[in-house]
């Protein structure tokens, strides 16, 4: 059998089902996702140095912060540390522990 048969009867590829295709994030979508994180460390910054109180108050403001870092931590983890690429168990691994992270920052900051 020659190269060009076994191409045409598939011989050596594996079935359509069991490939995964890998798409790459753009440069186009790196970018944008690079100048949302520097939005969101302005828009933290700007956040807590204008945030007011004593210490021990709980403040809505405070929780948008810890969502804001949770978010980043996301992205960064999502398109630069190329989990967009990964099994999807890993990536599903990492959703989950991101969400729950999150809910339970939040959580223990509103009651404590």
């Amino acid at each position: 059998m020659s190269a060009t048969e076994t191409v045409q009867t598939g011989a050596s590829m594996p079935p359509e089902d069991s490939i995964d295709v890998v798409v790459h994030p753009s440069q186009r979508a790196i970018l944008v996702v690079w100048v949302m994180l520097i939005l969101a460390t302005c828009a933290s910054w700007v956040i807590g140095i204008n945030e007011e109180g004593t210490p021990g108050d709980v403040h809505p403001m405070n929780t948008l912060l810890l969502v804001i870092a949770l978010a980043k931590v996301r992205f960064v983890g999502i398109y630069f540390m190329e989990l967009a690429t990964a099994p999807r168990v890993l990536r599903g691994i990492f959703e989950a522990w991101a969400v729950l992270a999150a809910a339970l920052l939040c959580l223990l900051y509103v009651l404590l």
